[in-house]
């Protein structure tokens, strides 16, 4: 049997196993989401966050997944991707509507050319979270780095995902070309 492709998963959420309850509703959820998550983004040095994710990385693979696609605000899943023997593409999502100038982009960016060297099954690319929380600033230096504009070329896709709406059930992602009219 071919192996299952997991297009959108956060492993580094996995800490939060059994603390979210299920709810009628998606925005329900997440508002349970960030009661639970409580301290804000995850870091890529916490034991608990990385040790999590090693677990649920290897349930994946172990159930008969074969690649993830995951959404990570702290690159702290492209080791337990790695080590779980799967293949991946781990976005590298950023947030900041109060980012003018994109600067988060290249601050960041050596932590994804680090984390684009881990494993060659593991891929790095970098991604806005949403039209909500990112500004045009950003979204544009993305777009930049997303189309190879940058030192990231090596080791970095250039494909560039987003949440298109913050509406109630929404969590479609696209690919940038397939937004704006382009």
């Amino acid at each position: 049997l071919p192996g299952l492709v997991n297009a959108h998963v956060h492993l580094e959420l996995s800490w939060l196993r059994s603390r979210v309850p299920p709810a009628a509703a998606f925005t329900s959820w997440v508002k349970q989401l960030v009661v639970a998550r409580g301290r804000g983004p995850e870091r890529s040095d916490d034991p608990a966050v990385i040790e999590a994710a090693m677990v649920a990385a290897r349930e994946a693979r172990e159930t008969g997944t074969a690649a993830v696609g995951d959404i990570s605000n702290s690159l702290a899943s492209v080791a337990p991707v790695a080590a779980s023997g799967m293949r991946g593409l781990v976005f590298h999502e950023l947030l900041g509507f109060k980012d003018t100038n994109g600067e988060l982009v290249a601050r960041t960016q050596e932590a994804r050319l680090a984390a684009g060297r881990v494993d060659q099954r593991v891929r790095v690319s970098v991604a806005p979270h949403a039209p909500y929380s990112v500004s045009p600033e950003l979204f544009q230096a993305i777009r930049v780095v997303s189309a190879g504009g940058s030192l990231l070329a090596p080791f970095v896709t250039s494909r560039l995902l987003r949440h298109v709406s913050g509406q109630a059930g929404a969590d479609d992602d696209v690919d940038e070309g397939d937004v704006e009219g382009d």
